[in-house]
C-alpha cells in the first residue's frame, strides 16, 4: 500500500492539472468575452508549467557533506556545509532541502535550520550551511536529504530523497588536571 499511494498521487495531481485546463477552455468557449479568455490565457502558462513538472525527472547529483571542526567535543559548536547538483534540464522554481530523519535533538540544536529554500531557475551548484551550538557527546548520524520541488500554486508536488549516510561523534570534554606528587617519606 506504501508504495501504490504516492503512485495516486502523482496520477491525481496529473489529473487535476489536465481537469483545470478543460474547465477553464470549457467558461471560456461557453462564456465568451474577454474576460472568461484572458482568464483561460492567463492560466495557461501556469497550468502547463505545472503539467510538465510533473513528468519531468528530478536529477540531484554529487550530494555532499562536510563537518567542521573534524573533531567535536562537548558543548562546541559544528558547522554542517550540505552541497548539490542540480542536473534537471527543465527549470525549477524553487527547491526545498530538508535534512531527513534526523534525532529530535538536532532540531533544537539547530534551531530549526535543517531546511532551506532555494530560487534555482536554471542554477546547477548550490552550497548551504548551518550550526549545530551545543552538543552532547555521543554518535550522531546523517540519514540524507529530502528534495521537494513545486510550482507556484502546488498543484504539482515532486519529492526525490537522496540517501547520504554520514556519522560523526562528539567526544567527551577533556580538562587538564594539575598533578603534584605528594611527598613521601621512607618509601611509603
Amino acid at each position: 500500500m506504501k508504495k501504490v499511494k504516492p503512485v495516486f498521487k502523482k496520477v491525481g495531481s496529473i489529473i487535476l492539472i489536465i481537469l483545470l485546463m478543460v474547465i477553464t477552455f470549457s467558461y471560456a468557449m461557453f462564456q465568451g468575452g474577454f474576460v472568461s479568455w484572458f482568464l483561460f490565457y492567463s492560466l495557461i502558462p501556469f497550468l502547463l508549467y505545472s503539467f510538465l513538472l510533473s513528468l519531468v525527472p528530478i536529477n540531484i547529483h554529487s550530494v555532499s557533506r562536510e563537518i567542521r571542526p573534524s573533531v567535536v567535543e562537548r558543548g562546541d559548536t559544528a558547522r554542517v556545509t550540505v552541497a548539490f547538483q542540480n542536473k534537471t534540464w527543465f527549470p525549477l522554481l524553487f527547491l526545498t532541502v530538508c535534512e531527513i530523519n534526523l534525532d529530535k535533538q538536532f532540531h533544537d540544536k539547530a534551531n530549526g535550520n535543517i531546511s532551506n529554500i532555494f530560487f534555482v531557475g536554471w542554477k546547477r551548484n548550490f552550497e548551504w550551511t548551518y550550526e549545530l551550538r551545543n552538543l552532547n557527546r555521543g554518535q550522531f548520524t546523517f540519514q540524507g536529504l529530502e528534495f521537494t520541488v513545486t510550482d507556484f500554486f502546488g498543484w504539482a508536488k515532486r519529492t526525490k530523497i537522496v540517501a547520504d549516510s554520514q556519522t560523526f561523534i562528539v567526544y567527551p570534554k577533556i580538562t587538564e588536571l594539575r598533578y603534584n606528587q605528594i611527598q613521601m617519606q621512607y618509601d611509603q
